[in-house]
């Protein structure tokens, strides 16, 4: 009987020993599961490029054109214009950047700072203007009011294909229209830069 209970005690030994050791491997595997959780999420939300200002989304945006598919265009309000270069726009030249832009005119009080390209001979063929919006709650109203301005604009001669209208970093709205390919063509160099904080907002066929 004596060596029956001591193999009997032997056995509850080895099974709580195994008991035991299949717990802690769970527990492990829990742990490295939630370790490999955490570090899946900071993968995904790392990827960040730093926005000085409004010039700056362009000048990278443009930068990232490959040799050969530049075009002529200037950057800013005409009175101090740079050829070549996107440029910060005067927003004291509110006319223009309302005919010149298509900038609705009743959204220009939230804007702090912005930037413009502008094909250098022919607005309709490619225009490009970014815009930081000083109230994030006002960023959605700026971007339809943007898509209203474009379409409702009157054209005289040659008129633009598409237009895009992208939000990027939440407070920068960035606007493009023209013809189709350049107007592509720019919204995938802001992507390539920019990647997972841009937001295409409008994307709308014009004429």
């Amino acid at each position: 009987m004596k060596l029956e209970r001591y193999l009997l005690y032997i056995m509850l030994i080895c099974i709580m020993v195994l008991v035991g050791c299949g717990n802690n491997a769970s527990e492990k595997d829990d742990t490295e599961l939630i370790q490999d959780t955490e570090e899946t999420q900071e993968t995904e939300t790392e990827f960040r490029v730093e926005i000085a200002d409004a010039t700056d989304v362009l000048t990278k945006t443009w930068g990232a054109y490959e040799d050969g598919t530049h075009f002529e265009i200037m950057g800013g309000h005409f009175s101090s214009a740079l050829i070549g270069l996107p440029a910060k726009y005067d927003l004291s030249q509110t006319t223009d950047l309302v005919q010149m832009y298509c900038f609705p005119e009743s959204q220009i009080s939230v804007v702090d700072d912005a930037a413009t390209m502008i094909d250098l001979y022919n607005a309709a063929r490619f225009t490009a203007g970014v815009y930081h919006i000083s109230d994030v709650a006002s960023v959605q109203s700026v971007v339809d009011e943007i898509k209203n301005q474009v379409s409702a604009n009157e054209w005289h001669g040659e008129k633009p294909e598409k237009l895009y209208v992208i939000k990027v970093d939440e407070r920068y709205v960035v606007s493009v229209y023209g013809r189709e390919p350049l107007v592509e063509l720019f919204k995938q160099k802001l992507v390539s830069v920019y990647q997972t904080m841009v937001e295409v907002e409008i994307e709308e066929k014009l004429f």
